[in-house]
């Protein structure tokens, strides 16, 4: 249970688009407070653009409650390889 965090952001990170919609699913099927913060934490951790873009735009999406809406986001401005494009979709969208 310790490992789950990782083991899931890991398998995100190195998952391909359907991984990705799999665990998205999960997401909007769940109604555990700590898994769907350890879902967004791991669809955060993708580094392939496309996926990148979607995770983020899950800050948007109304299934999204207001208090996980930043978590990709957050998660994507700590990683050096996503922070630019993350700090591009931040600016675009702020007004959202």
């Amino acid at each position: 249970p310790d490992l789950v965090d990782v083991v899931l952001s890991v398998a995100v990170r190195d998952g391909d688009a359907s991984f990705f919609d799999h665990v998205e699913r999960a997401l909007h099927q769940s109604t555990d407070a700590l898994l769907r913060e350890r879902l967004l934490v791991a669809l955060g951790s993708t580094r392939e653009p496309s996926l990148a873009a979607r995770a983020l735009a899950l800050a948007l999406d109304p299934r999204v409650r207001v208090n996980e809406a930043l978590t990709p986001l957050s998660r994507q401005l700590r990683d050096p390889l996503q922070r630019d494009a993350a700090w591009r979709w931040l600016s675009e969208h702020v007004d959202a």
